[in-house]
């Protein structure tokens, strides 16, 4: 799970961007290569907040689902996997991230994240549904999602 939700008012929007609070979470399988667990995600949803006030009230205005689907076109086009690794590092924290181009350590160059809090693990949900069934959305956005999911 990616949870960019946690920041202040003034995290987002910053210089013009229109970034907004965020979770992702990712679902899949994973096998054990060279001591890093490479993972192969089956499914995935995001959601994303108006603002901070309506991560407080777990008040949605957008929800996707297979949002891993884009990042797997990003990475085709750009000749390089999509699969992430839990990779230790010889500092002795685990990353998630992409493989470099020797599989020895991550490249530095692509988005990452260092993990923290293992205890976490047993509080995610188990599927996207679940993970959709935490959070309410505004009805307007609710709509504009159900219109441009039946297109």
């Amino acid at each position: 799970m990616q949870d960019d939700s946690r920041g202040n008012e003034d995290d987002y929007y910053e210089d013009g961007t229109s970034g907004s609070p965020s979770i992702e979470v990712y679902f899949g399988i994973y096998e054990v290569k060279k001591g890093n667990y490479i993972l192969t995600t089956t499914d995935s949803a995001g959601i994303k907040f108006f603002d901070t006030d309506a991560v407080k009230k777990k008040k949605i205005s957008y929800y996707s689902r297979g949002v891993f689907e884009s990042d797997k076109r990003i990475a085709k086009s750009q000749g390089r996997v999509a699969e992430k690794s839990v990779i230790l590092t010889k500092n002795g924290y685990y990353v998630l991230g992409y493989m470099d181009k020797n599989n020895g350590s991550y490249d530095r160059h692509r988005y990452f994240c260092i993990l923290y809090n293992k205890s976490d693990i047993k509080k995610l949900p188990s599927s996207p549904e679940e993970f959709r069934k935490q959070f309410k959305m505004d009805k307007k956005a609710e709509q504009e999602r159900i219109a441009e999911q039946n297109r």
